[in-house]
């Protein structure tokens, strides 16, 4: 991520280096492996080539796959400007100020166990708006607070949202946390559910999306509403991560004599070679379908004609839009009811030992809670812009 702050504008890139880094130290490894080679038994002889080896097809794999997107907030224009470099050329998509409700500043952990049973914690900082629909466009992720207050400082000079942190202990942070309070409309939250009241008046300006002259999914119109449709093509780097996994896996199954493993590999990388084949199968000749009629919002897959799935919803029905927008992670459109925003308040303050009822009934009734829209064929942008159509439908609800 690469970010600059002019006079009235600030320019991010999201395009990261890691991948390189990989298959840096997977060409390390590989080289490593090669000098001793000679010195191992030929059961684990081949053990650090074939790492190293997944490690650079991996790293190539994300660099070459990774979207190219930079966002430009212009306070000039009232505006926030998403452009993404496609074949096509550069497609820009303009958000004036007015589609946007909030700039929130929410602490992550993620967990990790390494083979000693240790448990080891990294935290991050993630800044995102907050669209008037609920969806969210990820602006920064910094690892240290002070990093964080220096951005959202020069950030607060161009946008003019209330600004909210959440989720951060007060007493480890309490330095930056004050400073923080010091810029103007900044409010300090326990957690999420204060923000996940929303309300669609349909009074913003209307969002400029720029898609490509020949869009990756085709639109039907007819009495019933708007119908998309595309193909579940997945990413081409997905299948293919999954590929060199399966392959290295099997690779490194074969140099450990325990019978055992073997039989416990061999069962895994059946279930694993069944999951890749489906993937690879729909991802060729699977099609998805998203349904905007007057009242209600329908959501179908299809397999060589066969539906494989099938949800619709009433506009009332839905609560908002719980979906990142950005150039990494799922390209899903996440949709949520009432009851799935009741339950995404109770997880924010309440522990996960109190919420196993509620998180046995979602994992039995997922479809009334959420309604999970595979977009990971499309462009960023045409992305975008189907969700656009979603909210102002939602907004023609609220004015009703």
């Amino acid at each position: 991520m690469d970010v600059k702050f002019l006079a009235d504008k600030a320019q991010i890139q999201f395009n990261t280096n890691i991948p390189l880094y990989i298959v840096l130290v997977g060409v390390v490894v590989v080289v490593v492996g090669l000098l001793v080679f000679k010195k191992f038994d030929n059961q684990v002889k081949f053990v650090l080539p074939i790492m190293g080896g997944m490690a650079v097809v991996i790293g190539l794999i994300f660099w070459l796959g990774q979207q190219k997107l930079t966002l430009i907030i212009d306070k000039k224009a009232q505006s926030i400007l998403l452009q993404e470099k496609t074949s096509e050329g550069v497609l820009t998509s303009t958000l004036p100020f007015d589609n946007f409700r909030a700039l929130i500043v929410q602490r992550a952990v993620s967990t990790s166990r390494n083979s000693s049973g240790t448990t080891s914690k990294s935290i991050s900082f993630q800044i995102q708006l907050q669209r008037n629909d609920g969806a969210m466009v990820k602006l920064a992720t910094y690892r240290q607070f002070k990093n964080t207050y220096e951005f959202v400082k020069e950030l607060k000079k161009l946008v003019p949202y209330p600004t909210y942190i959440i989720n951060t202990p007060i007493a480890e942070y309490q330095i930056y946390l004050d400073k923080f309070k010091q810029l103007e409309g900044t409010e300090v939250l326990e957690n999420y559910e204060p923000l996940l009241n929303l309300s669609f008046d349909g009074k913003q300006t209307s969002p400029k999306i720029q898609i490509p002259k020949s869009p990756t999914f085709a639109t039907l119109n007819n009495s019933t509403g708007t119908t998309y449709r595309w193909s579940n093509r997945k990413n081409a780097s997905m299948l293919l991560l999954a590929l060199v996994f399966v392959a290295g896996f099997i690779m490194l199954a074969q140099l450990i004599p325990h019978r055992g493993f073997k039989l416990g590999a061999t069962i895994f990388l059946g279930i694993m070679t069944v999951l890749v084949l489906y993937a690879t199968v729909n991802s060729f000749f699977g099609k998805s379908n998203l349904v905007l009629s007057t009242g209600k919002l329908t959501y179908q897959t299809q397999l060589f004609g066969m539906k494989t799935h099938n949800q619709t919803w009433s506009y009332s029905d839905i609560a908002g839009i719980l979906t990142e927008l950005n150039n990494d992670g799922d390209k899903t459109l996440n949709i949520t009811s009432k009851s799935g925003e009741q339950l995404v308040q109770r997880m924010a303050y309440q522990s996960p030992e109190n919420l196993m009822g509620d998180l046995m009934g979602l994992v039995m009734n997922y479809k009334s809670y959420f309604m999970t829209v595979d977009m990971s064929g499309l462009r960023l942008s045409e992305r975008l812009y189907i969700d656009t159509e979603i909210s102002k439908k939602l907004a023609n609800r609220q004015v009703k």
